[in-house]
């Protein structure tokens, strides 16, 4: 992974994640080795178990790249239509299955962070209760006790599962950042097929999650043999 981001790729969002990342790399390399790609990889696996998804491991290990890539791909559900995406997603040899299965928990993070923040905002408290409330959000790490006191809190109800998707085939996406994706997922006959798949099996949905997250993480590896 380069430092650099495209032009076609340098959102608000993206830049400010960029900026946290390579903040918490420059913290961890005083005492260890650590590629900004394995940083990506775990961000994201981290943000799926905030909201509720089964915990993702993921293999670290990665370099860095020394250039930026000359031929970067854009955001594909951004603007282009349900064939380009599919195209995009093919070359990186990922498939309809897993491109249903990213975008979706896209979505569902989303999801998870909109009915949060909506919480939050709608909540009546007392100044005394906002002043509890801003000593509970301290939050002191520890490597002993429940995975709460070990990771922290997970996000408001944390109940990552097809919710998006089911809301996509019931064209009741109100997010705009979302609605392109449901229109992506939608337009294609075999896309929808998998939408279908998992709104009606959320079950089958959280299994699959982690291991086309990881197919994700995966993409441009390269291994040696010993003679090579």
């Amino acid at each position: 992974m380069s430092l650099e981001i495209s032009a076609e790729n340098a959102s608000p969002r993206m830049l400010k994640a960029m900026s946290t990342l390579i903040s918490i790399k420059k913290e961890l390399q005083r005492t260890n080795t650590v590629s900004l790609a394995d940083l990506v990889a775990f961000g994201g696996a981290e943000a799926l178990e905030t909201v509720g998804s089964p915990r993702v491991t993921v293999q670290v290990g990665r370099f860095d790249s020394k250039s930026t890539n000359p031929n970067p791909k854009i955001l594909p559900w951004i603007n282009e239509p349900a064939s380009q995406v599919k195209s995009i997603f093919f070359d990186s040899s990922l498939d309809s299955q897993q491109l249903v299965l990213l975008l979706g928990s896209l979505g569902e993070i989303q999801r998870v962070v909109d009915e949060t923040l909506f919480t939050a905002a709608t909540a009546q408290s007392s100044e005394e209760d906002d002043d509890d409330d801003e000593q509970q959000k301290i939050f002191v790490p520890t490597t002993f006790g429940a995975r709460d006191a070990i990771f922290g809190a997970k996000m408001g109800k944390a109940d990552f599962g097809s919710k998006f998707l089911t809301s996509v085939l019931k064209n009741k996406v109100d997010d705009p950042s979302l609605k392109k994706i449901a229109a992506c997922l939608l337009a294609d006959g075999d896309l929808k097929s998998y939408v279908q798949k998992y709104a009606s099996n959320e079950a089958a949905f959280l299994k699959d999650v982690p291991s086309a997250y990881l197919k994700l993480t995966l993409l441009g590896e390269s291994y040696t043999t010993r003679n090579s």
